[in-house]
Formats: C-alpha cells, sequence, structure tokens
C-alpha cells in the first residue's frame, strides 16, 4: 500500500508562517534564551527527520510557554505527517485562536487534518476559505480545489455507506513480517502473495487444508535476491507476470518478467521481450484469465499524468503486441495504477489519485462495455476508500471475497485481509471449465488448441493451449451458454456445448475431450468410421435455416477439409420422433444439405461430399424426455 507524505510540503508551509505569528500569541522572539535555545533544538530535530524528539521536546516547551503559536504550528504539522489527526487538529485549532492574523496557509492545513478525522463539512468550509483567500501559490490553489472535490464526495459518500466487514486472514499468512498484493487461485485453495522481510521482497504461497490456511512457503523458483513482487498469474496458474526491480544505475529500475510453468515446475524469469519494457517504469502487471491481456502500470511518455494504465495483447505464438494506453477513461493527470482484471474479462478494478474521492488514492471499478469501450468509472465507496491512501485489492472467481492489504497496527505493518465482497461493486460471477485432452485410441495425454465461444454472440471468450500432461482449465462467466472447439493437426476436431448456470468454484464443470486421429480412408477400422457429432450446428425450430451461431463449428469443418485435401466425408441429418415420420424424414435430409450447401459455397469439392437424411430412425437417446430428444436432434458427419 502506497503512502502519501506531505512532510515536506508541510514543513516548507511552516517556514512561510514564522514571520507572521506574534498579535495575541507568542512568538520566538518572546521565548527566553532558555526556551529558545531548546526551540533551536526542536527545529533541528524536526529537519533530521527525528520526529519522536521533536514532539518530546515540544510538549515540554508549550507547558512552559503555552501561548506559543510557532511551537503549535510545528507539532501539529509533525501530527499529521505521524497521521495523528486529532492531535494535529487541536493545535492547529489553537493557531487560529491565538492569531487573527494568521497565515492562510493553517486554513488549508487544518482542512487536510479534518480530512482525516473524517470530518469532510468542516473540511470543505475551510478549504473554501483558502481558496477565496487570494493566495498566489497556483499549485497549491489547484491542490486544494481537488481536495474540496474530495471532501465534498467524501461527505456525501459517508452518509451512504457500503457494507464493509474486513477480517485479518490471520496466521500463518500475516506475520510480524509485511504481508501485501495477495492473489487467488482459480478454484480458492491456493494463495500468492509478497512478504517483505526487511528490505527483500518475494514471493511466498499458501495452501488451503481442511478449510484453512496451512503450509506457507517462499516460492523458492521465483525468488531471487533481487525485489519482486505485484504479481499475475493466469487462471490456469501456466503463467506468471511480475514486477522485477533492481537497484543501481545500470540495472534498468523496475520491469516485467515471465514465467510459465509446465509439468509442475516454473522456468527461470525472464523479462518480456519487445516494446513492453522501456527505460521508464513498469510495474503491477495484471492478466486476463486466460493470459492472452496484460494490463499493467508505467510513467512511460505517452500517458496522461504521472502513472498510467496501459495494455497489450499476446498472439498464439507468445509474444506481446506494442502496449496501448487505456485513455482518458481510465487515466488522468494524476497517478492511476493498482489495477486488478477479474477473471470476467470485462471488470477493472484500480487505483487512483486523480477522481473525485474520499482523498489520497481510491479505489474504482469500471467495466468493459457491449460497443468495447470502457466505462463509466465509479469509486469503490466509503469504508472501502478512507482519507488515506489504499492500495491494491483482487477479487475471486465467483466474485464473492475480495481480498487487500493494510495496516492494522500503524503505517510500519501491513497485513492481508478478507471481505465479503458487496454486490453492487462485485464482477460477474465467474466459474472454471477443466478436464484433460487425450487421444482417443491411445488414450494418451496430448497438447491442444481449445477455444471457448459464447453462443449468444459467437464471439470466442478465452483461446487456450494446455500442457504436455493434456489438462486444460478456463474461466468462464456463469449464466451463459458456450461452444467449446478443441483443434489438434492430425486429428479429426472436437465440439461440444453447455450451460453454465451457477458459478460454484466447489463444482466446476469437468469435461475430458478425446480426439480421434485422423487415418488414411484404408486403413481405418469401424471405431474410427463413428460419426462425429457437430453439437454447435443450430438451426431454427422445425427449419433448415442455418442459425448465426452455427458459422464457428462450420467453418472448422471446412477448415478440416482444406487442411486434409484426401478426406471424404458424409454429412448426417437427425430428428426425434416428434411429428410423423415423412415429415422427420425431409427435415433430417434438409438439414443435411444446408451444411453440404455452406461447404461448397466455402469451395470444398463436390465429389468428397455427400449427405443423408435418416429422419428419427437413429436415435441416440430416449425420446421420453427433453434432454433425450435434444440429443437425438443432431448433424453428424463420418469418413468415408
Amino acid at each position: 500500500m502506497k503512502t502519501t507524505i506531505y512532510i515536506l510540503t508541510l514543513i516548507s508551509a511552516f517556514a512561510f508562517t514564522q514571520s507572521l505569528f506574534g498579535q495575541e500569541g507568542q512568538s520566538a522572539k518572546d521565548l527566553s534564551r532558555r526556551q529558545q535555545k531548546l526551540y533551536e533544538q526542536i527545529r533541528i530535530s524536526n529537519s533530521q527527520g527525528r520526529l519522536d524528539a521533536a514532539i518530546r521536546d515540544l510538549n515540554e516547551l508549550l507547558e512552559d510557554a503555552p501561548n506559543f503559536t510557532e511551537g503549535y504550528h510545528m507539532r501539529g504539522t509533525i501530527h499529521y505527517d505521524t497521521r495523528s489527526y486529532a492531535a494535529a487538529e487541536s493545535d492547529l485549532e489553537k493557531v487560529l485562536a491565538l492569531e487573527q492574523q494568521y497565515d492562510v496557509l493553517v486554513l488549508y492545513q487544518l482542512a487536510l487534518a479534518k480530512k482525516g478525522l473524517e470530518k469532510f463539512p468542516a473540511a470543505a468550509d475551510l478549504l473554501e476559505r483558502f481558496i477565496g483567500s487570494g493566495y498566489k501559490r497556483e499549485s497549491l490553489v489547484e491542490r486544494a480545489k481537488k481536495h474540496l472535490e474530495d471532501a465534498r464526495f467524501a461527505a456525501e459518500a459517508i452518509r451512504k455507506p457500503i457494507p464493509f466487514a474486513p477480517e485479518n486472514i490471520g496466521a500463518p499468512i500475516s506475520s510480524p513480517d509485511l504481508e501485501y498484493l495477495p492473489l487467488l487461485s482459480a478454484d480458492g485453495n491456493t494463495l500468492v502473495f509478497t512478504r517483505r522481510i526487511g528490505d527483500q521482497e518475494d514471493f511466498y504461497v499458501a495452501e488451503k487444508k481442511d478449510g484453512a490456511w496451512a503450509n506457507v512457503q517462499p516460492l523458492a523458483a521465483l525468488n531471487t535476491p533481487y525485489n519482486e513482487g505485484a504479481q499475475s498469474i493466469s487462471a490456469d496458474g501456466r503463467l506468471m507476470v511480475f514486477t522485477f526491480c533492481q537497484s543501481g544505475p545500470d540495472q534498468g529500475g523496475c520491469n516485467l518478467f515471465y514465467s510459465e510453468k509446465c509439468d509442475g515446475n516454473w522456468t527461470r524469469p525472464a523479462k518480456i521481450e519487445g516494446s513492453l519494457n522501456t527505460g521508464a517504469w513498469e510495474a503491477q502487471p495484471t492478466l486476463s484469465a486466460d493470459g492472452s491481456l496484460l494490463i499493467f502500470v508505467s510513467n512511460r511518455e505517452g500517458g496522461y499524468g504521472g502513472n498510467d494504465i496501459w495494455a497489450c495483447r499476446r498472439s498464439l505464438s507468445g509474444k506481446w503486441g506494442k502496449p496501448v494506453n487505456m485513455g482518458e477513461a481510465i487515466n488522468t493527470p494524476g497517478n492511476d495504477q493498482s489495477p486488478f482484471l477479474h477473471a470476467d474479462g470485462r471488470t477493472l478494478y484500480f487505483s487512483s489519485d486523480g477522481r473525485p474521492g474520499m482523498g489520497g488514492i481510491d479505489l474504482y471499478r469500471v467495466q468493459l462495455q457491449e460497443d468495447g469501450q470502457w466505462g463509466p468509472v465509479t469509486n469503490l465507496g466509503y469504508p472501502i476508500n478512507t482519507p488515506d491512501d489504499e492500495g491494491a485489492i483482487s477479487i475471486s472467481l465467483d466474485g464473492k471475497a475480495g481480498f487487500f492489504a493494510k495496516s492494522p497496527k500503524g503505517v510500519q505493518d501491513l497485513d492481508i485481509f478478507t471481505f465479503p465482497v458487496y454486490p453492487e461493486i462485485a464482477p460477474l460471477p465467474v466459474t472454471y471449465v477443466q478436464g484433460h485432452i487425450y487421444d482417443r485410441k491411445t488414450e494418451a495425454m496430448i497438447s491442444a488448441r481449445a477455444e471457448l465461444i459464447d453462443l449468444a454472440t459467437g464471439r470466442p471468450v478465452a483461446i487456450v493451449a494446455n500442457c504436455d500432461d493434456g489438462s486444460y482449465l478456463v474461466c468462464l462467466t456463469a449464466g451463459r451458454d458456450y461452444a467449446l472447439n478443441v483443434n489438434k493437426e492430425g486429428y479429426l476436431f472436437f465440439s461440444e456445448n453447455f450451460a453454465l448456470q451457477e458459478a460454484d468454484l466447489s463444482d466446476p464443470f469437468e469435461l475430458d475431450v478425446p480426439l480421434q486421429p485422423i487415418e488414411p480412408a484404408a486403413e481405418m477400422t469401424e471405431e474410427d468410421r463413428q460419426p462425429i457429432v457437430l453439437k454447435n450446428v443450430f438451426f431454427a425450430t422445425a427449419s433448415a435455416e442455418l442459425l448465426p451461431s452455427s458459422t464457428n463449428e462450420l467453418d472448422r469443418l471446412f477448415g478440416l477439409l482444406e487442411d486434409n485435401p484426401d478426406m471424404r466425408i458424409q454429412i448426417n441429418g437427425h430428428t426425434d420422433d416428434v411429428g410423423s415420420d415423412e415429415d422427420n424424414q425431409q427435415l433430417s435430409e434438409a438439414r443435411a444439405r444446408a451444411v453440404y450447401s455452406y461447404l461448397i459455397e466455402k469451395g470444398v469439392d463436390g465429389e468428397r461430399l455427400k449427405y443423408k437424411g435418416f429422419g428419427e430412425t437413429r436415435p441416440i437417446a430416449g425420446n421420453d424426455s427433453d434432454e433425450g430428444r435434444q440429443k437425438n436432434r443432431r448433424t453428424e458427419f463420418e469418413v468415408w
């Protein structure tokens, strides 16, 4: 969690005020020689950052000189810098009470102290007085206007708090050291986080056993003598992108590195090549669930302000494209950072100090719209956001649990907390599909390319390549219907469709994929010639009109024929037993002919194709249920 420090601002402001005190209050020249000597020592302690010593001596001095205005001002400034807002408020109000001709900067400082105490209407009044005072330093006036905007926003937000009940995740994850940047695995059973011991930042991983976190271990394969953190991992657990920082004039600062996991082992971390890393600062990555989109933070040229949020895509070959600024819909002239892209692929959480908020750095949420644009940005609300600076958050696949780091005991301590996510700020609920891809004849596990398509939109929602162990895992938004297509050279393609009704991480959708190897026609057995059901070819009800959602499947069938020019196939149409035998025969033949015609129009030689309708004569399930009748209404192809 980043902390904004105002010490230099307020101390410099204090320096401007010294000569203006002295009406009713007591100034430094009115002190006794002993008091002046003590005050000089206090100023030295303050300038050297020995704030405890400065406060101790100021307490003694002000007890002896209770009208010493400069002393109250300095002590109030130190109290604010150490977030002792109530003490800062008391001291700065004392300055106003003692001085009729006070420096207007005290109004600004007192307003910030009241913001820290969540006294937002009073803070707004003081800021309005400061802005209207005619103060000449324009940069500070502009900063005051931002604080005023925040105070007004916060006054309204605090009247309408959202439910927020964070709980410390506890031991063994929380420790006397600093823990932050937690990231939960797709199945909810693994937590990767950063732990800082002294000046060393490393990755740690915890496993959930019998409902409790246990077995916290350093991620030895990725940790180095340098600092690693701010990690993001694809949903299948096979790609990690993280921030790697090296010190020294020739080390390049912070850049994005990656590691891939196959067969249970992480590869040696490597710097991402191409234009993603520059001589500027690149950090805080977040990956889409399928690992094809990377969103990160950089202060490179071409942005809107300080730190901006950028994005780039990964090709099927594994190369990252040119980063693109995510635009003014997200970025501001301030610092926009700490992005977290939920597994729904549509909900982005990030932090910013450039938007109306509670003060400092607040957390925001934005969603990708149907037209491909991001917006609108909404503040997560109070008390998730406070007058202090907020850090990054992450949210579980099902959208129910949030994770973040905060200081339970003070600014030098960070622990990981979890909280139930309020529905109005939640992402779309997501679950996952997992299984294995294997050779149908040998049952050997194989790697292949799998594509998931949203049947309602016809758009691909995930494209994944599994490892040699055959396993795959894909995250999908619940409540929608999907098509799964699996392709591998030398095999017939596989297709399936299914509905995901609920996001239940304890009961994910399991789907194993058998791929049929392509054999020369003369060597094919009877089993090899078994028809392949085109499960994602759809027709209008009681019609041979192909629906648009069939296009992806038919194009894959065309691609299979293009890649195998000696292959000949027959298209078979089938129906259930609803209606007359004659009508069903005609409908099945018309539907088979529709697929045949589509392939002919795409350019397939008619000599390689045949079609035939079987009506209701070859059921593969009973016709006494909706599910059985749906299975019987099918279109197939078989090699001949």
